[in-house]
């Protein structure tokens, strides 16, 4: 960050005195803030920045700061397509352009006379005086390219590379899953008990299955074990779920309804995550069948406590 340009406050303080505004340091502060940037701002990023330099400022004061750069023609209004208005330093350049990325929202300037050249030429022509002008191009920046290369990776022939991963992550949640349930607590109601089996019997099933598909997996392709991965799962949860000793049957409902909530969100995010193949398969049959226990065990809490609670949503 460099410092305000000696005759843009110059301009600022003229605009003040004939507009018979007051000197306001909280006004001041954030002018010299956002005339010695290169940034685009929104009212709440300048706010927020302001705040955390200790600048004592509200954020009315930004809108109308903002409001009066734009007045005067110290900023400009830039739309960056993310339905935010953003403003611009207008003297850091006279006219410039951006890309930016509709993924991540990075923003890259650029200068192009050839554009200037045209806009002159056609406006000429047209007998037309132009006063200004804007060139948003929207796209997908190198970075998020690179992030969209991993998702389609099977489509580039790491498709067997993603099922290894996929199974053996897979693989991973199904034991810790089999342990929670498969652990022992208090003697239950009859109910609570039978639901516990029932899933827990699910979860062994889900185990062999799975365990047969990697041996069969493994068996046609051996030199995959040693291939480096490429999805690098974020599991959601720090440890393996425990029931603690003594816990409550509601208690228990709600730990394995977190669970199962957590898993299935966590499956059905992996398989966002791919452009279709057989991970990405693997991935929403899992979340499917989590979600299916997540039902049970919902249904099992709202005929104890006669209340719901709000984990079946459209995102699972």
């Amino acid at each position: 960050m460099t410092e305000p340009a000696d005759a843009d406050l110059e301009l600022y303080r003229r605009a003040l005195k004939q507009r018979r505004l007051r000197i306001s340091r909280a006004r001041d502060n954030l002018v010299r803030l956002f005339l010695a940037s290169e940034r685009h701002w929104s009212p709440e990023e300048l706010f927020q920045v302001a705040q955390s330099r200790g600048l004592h400022t509200g954020l009315s004061t930004v809108y109308r700061a903002l409001k009066l750069l734009l007045e005067i023609g110290l900023a400009r209004e830039v739309d960056l397509g993310d339905e935010v208005r953003h403003y611009e330093r207008s003297t850091s350049f006279p006219n410039h352009y951006h890309l930016v990325c509709a993924r991540c929202h990075a923003i890259t300037e650029f200068i192009a006379n050839a554009i200037e050249e045209q806009v002159r030429s056609i406006s000429a022509a047209h007998a037309f005086i132009p006063s200004g002008h804007v060139l948003k191009v929207e796209g997908v920046c190198e970075r998020c390219r690179g992030d969209e290369r991993l998702r389609s990776a099977a489509a580039d022939g790491h498709d067997l590379v993603l099922k290894r991963d996929a199974l053996a992550a897979v693989i991973a949640v199904e034991k810790m899953g089999y342990a929670f349930y498969a652990a022992k607590t208090a003697p239950l109601g009859a109910a609570l008990s039978r639901l516990l089996r029932t899933l827990r019997e699910e979860e062994a099933e889900h185990l062999a299955i799975l365990q047969r598909e990697w041996a069969e997996f493994i068996s046609h392709n051996p030199a995959i074990r040693s291939t480096p991965p490429i999805l690098h799962q974020t599991l959601p949860w720090k440890e393996r779920p425990r029931i603690p000793g003594g816990a409550s049957e509601e208690t228990i409902l709600l730990q394995a309804i977190e669970w199962e909530r957590m898993t299935a969100r966590f499956f059905r995010a992996e398989a966002e995550n791919l452009s279709p193949c057989d991970a990405r398969e693997i991935f929403l049959r899992f979340s499917e069948a989590e979600k299916v226990h997540l039902i049970l065990l919902q249904a099992e809490y709202n005929r104890r406590t006669g209340k719901g609670i709000p984990y079946l949503d459209a995102q699972i």
